[in-house]
């Protein structure tokens, strides 16, 4: 009895492995952050909406608002992963990790980032900031073990937007 329990649960995280599950969100806008050189790798920074083309599976889209806005907001969504495949290198990753988020996140209010952990399940470790301190403490906390929830990271960092 157990030896098929077990057997049917090995072929479930087969098939979810093969075929994950879709996540659908819809999009009201999408901000598509571009940088142009020229020949010569110049910045070309008088360009005007009537110059570009959005596709999306080869259809044009309507570009609604268009800027030439210097200082974009940015946030940045980091996902940790505790699980057991990250035990054997667990304090260099972890100190990667605390020096990428003081690097991304300078205290400047424009750049703020959040936290997801996941190992046996995704959690919001910390919510958005612009300070890199919450996060730089939670991830000196953290401890690697179980498993990889990284479907659930990823559907939890698509409802931080």
């Amino acid at each position: 009895m157990h030896t098929r329990l077990l057997t049917a649960g090995l072929i479930a995280c087969v098939l979810l492995a093969q075929n994950p599950p879709n996540i659908q969100v819809q999009v009201n806008e999408v901000i598509v952050p571009v940088t142009v050189t020229d020949e010569k790798g110049r910045f070309v920074s008088d360009l005007e909406k009537k110059d570009f083309t959005i596709l999306d599976e080869g259809k044009p889209q309507n570009i609604r608002f268009f800027t030439r806005e210097h200082s974009q907001p940015v946030v940045v969504g980091f996902l940790m992963d505790l699980s057991n495949a990250s035990r054997l290198h667990w304090s260099k990753y972890q100190d990667s990790a605390i020096e990428l988020v003081l690097n991304l996140l300078p205290g400047d209010k424009r750049y703020s980032g959040y936290l997801i952990s996941y190992g046996n399940e995704a959690e919001l470790a910390v919510n958005t900031t612009s300070d890199s301190e919450p996060i730089v403490e939670k991830l000196r906390k953290l401890k690697p073990g179980g498993g990889s929830a990284l479907y659930d990271a990823i559907y939890t960092q698509w409802h931080q937007l």
